[in-house]
């Protein structure tokens, strides 16, 4: 149909996608809670090089593996096996296991500082509902004189009417 029309399905498109060690080394750094500003300060590899779509040099893998031996190179490089070299999972376990039993010392802390906080409110709502009821008894008692000193006024009202009327025809 069109002359300058061309075919380019001949053609393919190379899009590369991140290496096997840049996706293994990002699960490390996600398993570690490190983040990846952090990862290059602690490498001295460049920055950005984990967000390229393309391999890793021996000299940036040789650094990844000095700053943490406890990875496996193979797990590393292949994707087989485990992450971490076997000896380092019982150290990390066990620092594991001491994170978080600091962290539950911590939440107990926390929740007993709730606890008296919530038993310090539930004083305070004690006291003010015993408040609100004394303050409902005075209403009701000045509602009460209330309605007494309107009673009164009303006849005392009727009285002066009727003096006056008395008054009117003495005249």
């Amino acid at each position: 149909m069109y002359k300058d029309m061309r075919d380019f399905s001949h053609l393919q498109i190379n899009m590369q996608e991140k290496s096997q060690i840049k996706r293994n080394i990002l699960q490390f750094l996600e398993y570690k809670g490190i983040g990846k500003s952090e990862f290059y300060r602690q490498t001295g590899i460049t920055r950005s090089v984990l967000d390229q779509n393309n391999g890793m040099s021996e000299d940036n893998l040789a650094r990844f593996l000095v700053k943490f031996p406890e990875v496996r190179a193979e797990w590393l490089i292949l994707g087989e096996g485990e992450m971490l070299k076997a000896e380092n999972n019982s150290e990390n376990a066990a620092t594991t296991i001491e994170k978080k039993s600091n962290q539950v010392e911590v939440l107990k802390t926390e929740l007993l500082a709730a606890n008296d906080s919530i038993k310090l409110m539930q004083r305070q709502i004690v006291t003010y509902l015993d408040i609100i009821d004394d303050l409902k008894k005075e209403n009701k008692e000045q509602q009460d004189k209330f309605s007494q000193l309107q009673e009164t006024a009303s006849k005392l009202a009727e009285e002066i009417q009727k003096s006056q009327k008395l008054k009117m025809l003495k005249l």
